[in-house]
C-alpha cells in the first residue's frame, strides 16, 4: 500500500468536482428560488424620475399611436414600438406584441379621432386630426365604429405593464426621425429608455441559473479527469499483477531508498511517478527523454517514457524543477537499461518508429481523444447558446 499511496494521482480532481457540484446544487436551488420570486413580482406604477432599468412597472394608457418603428431582428424576431400617454399626460416609448397592441384598439382610435386632446408633442402640429407618424400606411389605422361626424367618447384608460429597457442606440435616429424631432428632443420628452411590455421579471436573465450550468460543467469535466486517472491507476496495478510483477514492484519500492516527496524514484527494474499513476518496468521503456513545454511565460519540464508496445508516459516534473534533475531521471532508467534510447533526436526518433509501428503508437490515440473532448466542447457551447437564447 505504502507503493500505491506514492504512486495515486493526487484527490485534487475528486475535490474539485465535488467542490463545483456542490456550487451546482447551491446555484441551482437559488435560481429556483429567484424564479418563483420573479413570477409573484407585480408591477409598480411608474413615477417619472424615480425610474430605474429592469424594473417592472405599469402605466394607464390614455392615447397610444400606431406603430412608429419596426425592425426586424438577426434572428428573424420582429420588433414592433408605439407611443403611449399616461392619464397625466407622460408620454412613453413602448414595445408591444401585436396581441398586445390589439388590446389597445379603442385607446388607438380614440387618439386619431378629432375629439382626443392629446398632449404636447413635439414637432407636431395640431392635436388628433391626422395620425401620429406619417410613415404609417392608411391601411393601419383602426377602423372607424362611429361615423365622421359623430364624436368619440374617451374609453377607459388600459394598463399596460413591462420591463424598463435601455433604448438601443441604433434605433434611436429612426425612432426620433419617424416622430419629426431631433435626437435630444426625443430623450427630453420621452426618456431614454422604453417600456417593453413583451417582458416580465421571469423573462431577465438569471445569473444563478448560468452559474449552475457552468459549475455543472466544470463538475462533469472534474469528475471525468478523476474517473480517467482512478481507471488508469487500476489498469497500471492489473497490467503488473498480469505480468506476476507487482508484489517484486512492491517489495522493491519498500526497500528502496530515496526521498519519497521526490517527483520520481528509480529502482533496479521500476520506475516510480510519483501521483502520477506510474510504476513502469524499465524492461517496458525503449526510449526515454526529457522535454521541456512552454506556454507563455509558463514553463514545465517532463521526462517522456516510451514503451514497446507504444504506450506513452509523461513524467511531469513539479513547478521549479530543475533541467538536471530531470536528465538525473533519464540516466538513472538509462543506467537500468542500456538497450533504451536517449535523447530526444531525429535518429531515436527513426529507431522508435521501425520498432513500435505507428498504428500503435499512443501519441495518436491521445490525439483522437483531444479531438473528441474538442467536439464535445463545440457541442456544449451551442447547447449553451442555445439555452441562453
Amino acid at each position: 500500500m505504502e507503493m500505491r499511496r506514492y504512486i495515486k494521482h493526487s484527490a485534487v480532481w475528486w475535490i474539485l468536482a465535488a467542490v463545483f457540484a456542490a456550487a451546482a446544487v447551491f446555484c441551482a436551488v437559488k435560481a429556483v428560488a429567484v424564479e418563483k420570486n420573479r413570477r409573484a413580482v407585480e408591477p409598480a406604477p411608474l413615477v417619472v424620475g424615480e425610474e430605474q432599468l429592469d424594473d417592472y412597472r405599469y402605466i394607464d394608457v390614455q392615447y397610444m399611436t400606431e406603430w412608429i418603428y419596426r425592425v426586424t431582428r438577426g434572428d428573424g424576431e420582429v420588433e414592433m414600438f408605439y407611443i403611449a400617454w399616461d392619464t397625466d399626460g407622460y408620454g412613453y416609448l413602448t414595445r408591444l406584441t401585436d396581441e398586445q397592441y390589439a388590446g389597445f384598439a379603442d385607446i388607438v382610435a380614440y387618439t386619431n379621432s378629432e375629439d382626443a386632446a392629446l398632449p404636447d408633442i413635439p414637432g407636431q402640429s395640431g392635436q388628433g386630426a391626422a395620425p401620429l407618424s406619417a410613415d404609417i400606411p392608411a391601411a393601419d389605422l383602426p377602423a372607424a365604429d362611429t361615423p365622421d361626424d359623430a364624436p368619440v367618447s374617451a374609453p377607459a384608460p388600459v394598463r399596460l405593464a413591462g420591463m424598463i429597457c435601455a433604448i438601443p442606440e441604433d434605433y434611436l435616429a429612426d425612432i426620433s426621425s419617424s416622430n419629426g424631432i431631433t435626437e435630444e428632443d426625443f430623450l427630453d420628452y420621452y426618456g431614454d429608455y422604453f417600456i417593453d411590455a413583451t417582458m416580465t421579471p421571469a423573462d431577465l436573465e438569471n445569473g444563478f441559473l448560468v452559474g449552475a450550468v457552468f459549475a455543472v460543467s466544470f463538475a462533469v469535466m472534474f469528475l471525468s479527469i478523476a474517473l480517467t486517472y482512478a481507471n488508469q491507476l487500476g489498469k497500471e496495478l492489473k497490467r503488473l499483477k498480469k505480468a506476476g510483477l507487482l508484489e517484486r514492484a512492491e517489495s522493491e519500492f519498500h526497500y528502496l531508498q530515496g526521498d519519497t516527496r521526490a517527483d520520481a524514484l528509480v529502482s533496479t527494474a521500476f520506475i516510480y511517478g510519483r501521483h502520477m499513476n506510474l510504476v513502469l518496468p524499465l524492461t517496458d521503456v525503449l526510449w526515454v527523454y526529457r522535454h521541456e513545454m512552454k506556454l507563455l511565460f509558463f514553463r514545465s519540464l517532463v521526462v517522456q517514457l516510451m514503451t514497446y508496445d507504444g504506450r506513452v508516459y509523461g513524467l511531469k516534473l513539479s513547478w521549479g524543477s530543475s533541467r538536471r534533475t530531470a536528465d538525473a531521471i533519464v540516466q538513472a532508467v538509462a543506467a537500468r537499461s542500456p538497450e533504451v534510447l536517449v535523447g530526444l533526436t531525429r535518429e531515436n526518433h527513426r529507431l522508435y518508429d521501425q520498432q513500435v509501428p505507428r498504428i500503435k503508437q499512443q501519441y495518436i490515440r491521445v490525439g483522437l481523444i483531444w479531438a473528441i473532448w474538442i467536439v464535445a466542447a463545440i457541442v456544449l457551447n451551442v447547447v449553451l447558446r442555445l439555452l441562453w437564447a
